[in-house]
């Protein structure tokens, strides 16, 4: 499962390479229904709490004795480390990367000078491998736009203005 979080977290982790990771609490995934909700903690960290099946959500409300504002995440972490429910914290995506489990698995790998989740399946006899370095920003837009018969002026228009990188 957590191989497969962090292929998603590809999402992620290329706006913060580019200095344009919105905040905890405020993008796309943090939210959306009763049973997945994300709060914040008394040292303004984040909490994630996806209780889908009804034997973890009945545990998630057993376990919530007071608000989850009026305490630090470690506090909620440490309550909920031995309950069988689906509570996390919310890590920033460097303590994520460092986190021991991930460490342990190899979830994230450096290379190109980026960090990002590495092959989520692993054979032991066909082992997979990231073949080389995600584009720059703009690197393919000639061709693309080529592609879409966009002649030379007006593949230099929006390049020129700086629409297009």
């Amino acid at each position: 499962m957590i191989d497969g979080v962090a292929g998603q977290l590809s999402l992620p982790l290329a706006p913060q390479a580019m200095g344009r990771l919105p905040p905890a609490g405020t993008n796309f995934n943090d939210t959306g229904s009763h049973y997945y909700e994300v709060y914040e903690t008394s040292d303004n960290r984040y909490l994630a709490i996806g209780a889908l099946e009804p034997k973890f959500y009945e545990t998630v409300l057993d376990r919530l004795a007071s608000i989850i504002g009026s305490r630090p995440l470690s506090d909620w972490t440490k309550i909920f480390d031995v309950a069988q429910a689906c509570v996390s914290p919310v890590l920033e995506l460097d303590e994520a990367v460092a986190h021991p489990h991930a460490v342990a698995r190899g979830t994230f790998i450096e290379q190109h000078g980026l960090i990002q989740p590495g092959v989520a399946r692993r054979f032991s006899r066909t082992p997979g491998a990231i073949a080389s370095a995600a584009p720059v920003t703009g690197a393919h837009s000639d061709e693309i736009l080529t592609e879409l018969a966009y002649s030379s002026a007006e593949i230099a228009m929006p390049r020129n203005s700086g629409v297009v990188a």
